[in-house]
Order: C-alpha cells, then sequence, then structure tokens
C-alpha cells in the first residue's frame, strides 16, 4: 500500500495539510511514500513506459491563513523520470515554490552511531528526520546526499507565500543532464549511500553544527557563506526547518527558523549567528562542529565559538563540543556562533559553572561535574529548604529521588575545594 498527500485538494484537514491512502495508478509528478517491514530488505516492482519531456503537476497552496510560515504549503512531489533529477536545477526553474527541497532520511539504530569526522572520539547518529537540500548545500554533515534525486524519489517542496493558491511546477529533461549531456547520477535513492556529486566552482564557505542527546541521536543545521546569499531570506540559499521535537536551527526572525541559513560574501569574523533549539525532555546535551567545507574554515586559521548568554561562557569549538543541561521547550535567546572571542577570560567560579550540570527527570535529581560534589541543597522559589543531601566529595555524577510538585527549584551545589554554585532547575 501507498500513501500520498494532499494540500489543499477537498480532504479534511485542507486547510493544514494530511496524508491519505492512495491506490491505482499513480500520477506523473506526485510523491507517495509506503511503509515496509524495518527488519528486512524490501524489493517492489514498478510498472508502465518510462516518462520523458516536460511534465506539469500542480501545486497548492494551505487555506489557513493563521499558520506559521513552515507550517504551510507543502506539497509531496516525485522524480517522474527514469534517471536522477538535479535539485538545483530543478529549483532555479521552477519560482513558485521556496527554493530548498526535503528528503526523508531514515538511518541507523543510534546503537549503531559512527564516529563524527570532525572530533576524533565524538559518536553521533542523525536518526529520522529531512535532509534538506539547496544552493548552499544539504543539512546533513555526512554529505551523503549530493543533490541528484534519484528516480521515482519523492521530496516535499513549500509554495511561496507570494505565488497564486495553485501554481504548476514543470519537470523537464534539462534537469537530468549536466553541460556535458551526461545523465545525472541515479543511485541516490535517498539513504545514506555517499556518493560523489558533480563539483561546481562557486565559492562557498560551509559549517555544520549539530545538537546531540546523550543517546548519541543528533539533529543539525547549516550555516554557510557564498556567493548570491545575502543576509535576508534568500530562495535558493535559505531553508525553514521541518523537524519537529528535537531540534536546532539558526534564525532570521523568531518566526523565521532555518535548517540552511545562507550569508554573503567576503566573510567577516565579526559576523554573529542567532541559533535556536527544542528539546522533548531534560537533560544533558552537546552542540558540536559537525563538518566545516571551504578554504576558510578547514583550516584551523578562522576561529570558531559558540556563546552561551545564559551561562556567559564563550566556547572554542575547534576544541571541543560544548556540553550543557537543557529543559524541555522551545529557546531562541540562548546560543550565538561567533567568531571572535570577546571575553576569553573565565573566573574558577566560571569555569566550574560551565562544567557542572543539573536536571530532573523521572522525578530523580542528576547532577554531573567535572569536580568532587560534597553537598546539595534544594530551595524552592520562596526561598524554602525543601531537601539536603551529603557527600564526601569524592563522587562527580549525583542521582537521588526528587519526588516534589512542578515548579522552579534553586539548588546550591558546594564542590571540592567548597566552591558554591547556585543553579536554577524546573521540575
Amino acid at each position: 500500500s501507498h500513501t500520498k498527500w494532499h494540500t489543499n485538494e477537498g480532504n479534511a484537514n485542507s486547510s493544514y495539510g494530511d496524508w491519505s491512502a492512495a491506490s491505482g495508478i499513480m500520477s506523473i509528478g506526485r510523491g507517495y511514500i509506503a511503509r515496509v517491514p524495518s527488519s528486512t530488505s524490501f524489493t517492489t516492482p514498478f510498472f508502465g513506459v518510462p516518462n520523458n519531456g516536460d511534465i506539469d503537476w500542480t501545486v497548492y497552496k494551505t487555506s489557513n491563513g493563521s499558520l506559521a510560515a513552515i507550517d504551510k504549503h507543502w506539497n509531496l512531489v516525485g522524480n517522474p523520470y527514469p534517471s536522477a533529477l538535479n535539485a538545483d536545477t530543478f529549483l532555479e526553474s521552477n519560482v513558485a515554490i521556496e527554493g530548498s527541497v526535503y528528503l526523508w532520511k531514515h538511518d541507523v539504530e543510534i546503537a549503531e552511531a559512527t564516529d563524527q569526522s570532525f572530533y576524533e572520539d565524538f559518536p553521533v547518529n542523525y536518526g529520522d528526520q529531512y535532509v534538506t537540500w539547496n544552493h548552499l548545500g544539504g543539512s546533513d554533515p555526512s554529505g551523503d546526499f549530493d543533490g541528484n534525486i534519484a528516480s521515482g524519489q519523492a521530496f516535499f517542496v513549500q509554495v511561496l507565500e507570494g505565488s497564486d493558491d495553485a501554481s504548476t511546477i514543470t519537470f523537464t529533461n534539462d534537469m537530468r543532464y549536466d553541460s556535458g549531456e551526461n545523465d545525472h547520477n541515479n543511485s541516490q535513492f535517498y539513504r545514506g549511500s555517499n556518493q560523489e556529486g558533480e563539483i561546481i566552482e562557486v565559492e562557498k564557505q560551509l559549517l555544520w553544527l549539530s545538537l546531540a542527546n546523550e543517546n548519541n541521536k543528533a539533529f543539525s543545521t547549516l550555516i554557510g557563506y557564498a556567493e548570491g546569499a545575502t543576509e535576508g531570506k534568500d530562495r535558493l540559499y535559505d531553508a525553514y526547518t521541518n523537524n519537529e521535537g528535537f531540534n536546532m536551527y539558526s534564525l532570521i526572525s523568531a518566526e523565521e527558523k532555518l535548517s540552511i541559513q545562507g550569508l554573503p560574501l567576503p566573510f567577516v569574523d565579526t559576523n554573529t549567528v542567532s541559533l535556536g533549539f527544542s528539546l522533548t525532555e531534560n537533560g544533558i546535551y552537546r552542540i558540536a562542529i559537525g563538518n566545516l567545507k571551504g578554504s576558510l574554515f578547514e583550516t584551523q586559521e578562522q576561529a570558531i565559538y559558540l556563546e552561551d548568554t545564559y551561562s556567559g561562557v564563550i566556547h572554542d569549538l575547534r576544541v571541543s563540543p560544548y556540553s550543557f543541561t537543557g529543559e524541555a521547550g522551545e529557546f531562541n535567546d540562548r546560543f550565538i556562533l561567533r567568531y571572535t572571542n570577546i571575553d576569553a577570560t573565565l573566573s574558577i567560579n566560571d569555569v566550574s559553572a560551565a562544567n557542572t550540570f543539573i536536571y530532573v527527570k523521572n522525578e530523580m535529581l542528576n547532577v554531573k561535574s567535572d569536580s568532587g560534589i560534597k553537598a546539595i541543597k534544594v530551595y524552592d522559589i520562596n526561598g524554602r529548604q525543601v531537601i539536603a543531601y551529603s557527600f564526601n566529595g569524592q563522587l562527580n555524577t549525583i542521582n537521588e529521588n526528587f519526588q516534589f510538585s512542578k515548579g522552579v527549584y534553586l539548588v546550591s551545589i558546594t564542590l571540592e575545594d567548597n566552591i558554591i554554585l547556585t543553579k536554577k532547575i524546573i521540575n
């Protein structure tokens, strides 16, 4: 069985968009998904005459105008040809849609996380998410997807807000071949293979950042500097994020969350990029460099820092990932990507605070520090002590029952050398 995505074609949820069962002959240009067994290989036959020449398909806007920009006007389309479709050429030709394509990626299990390329010992798994591609590149740091959409591959596109309620996109033979009349690589029905794509001689300086949880599941965002990109929203160089729940993105504004953000050249090291993230549960998280491309970033000449506005720490991401305590929810004012270290001088207390983490999860108080923990005292928002724990300073990780009412608490942590830190937690 297979399923198609309805945007505004009379389905019950047309104000937003929804999946519905599909049957009969497949429409040329529409995208489909199919549920297959996860534990076995699966092959399905397709019958019909291969398509050729110009093919038109209608894409629709959703009718609910109150939705955020990221939530509306999505259409699932598919490569109708027996050969690969070049995403860049497709996006340049079809100006009624945003200049990005979104392909579903189903990766290996979390337990099989692989070492990240930038750090020697940073295993992560990018899990189930959409891989986004536009003129800047792909959101996946591995670079597995080369921008050529395989025969039969379905992918999401988003109709521009200023386009008609129903617009036409066109597939053409020119999208199937390069300038030398060679057909594009057709081996990348996206599943994580590693193929070399065409080299486009345009200057691009690319930086992928990854947000990882304690289980090594990660999401990534791409920030890059390229000819043709601007500080504002660019159709072909900026892509909205469409990952829900656990996610990281860059920000143009509070309403414009990007999985890919293109910025102009020439690069200046005073440039900063606001970062946002959303978490589904409390815990310890890491932000790391996923990958680097371009002469500016691949050499060690250009520093890369992460500023934590909550703690005041400015961390050198080239040295190591940055670890922090995160709470469930969305945060768009905490982290800033920067290329200059405006104040690298931290006191002993600042260093201890940056390396001590505390959160509540499943009615357990979790504390982890680089230093030995001597005592923990917990106070409610009115300053009343609700519980105290004493230790001998030989433990760096503490897990204690915390069965108190929901709310905000202040925690005083005494470390070895009698360093006292105060942190806020949300139960």
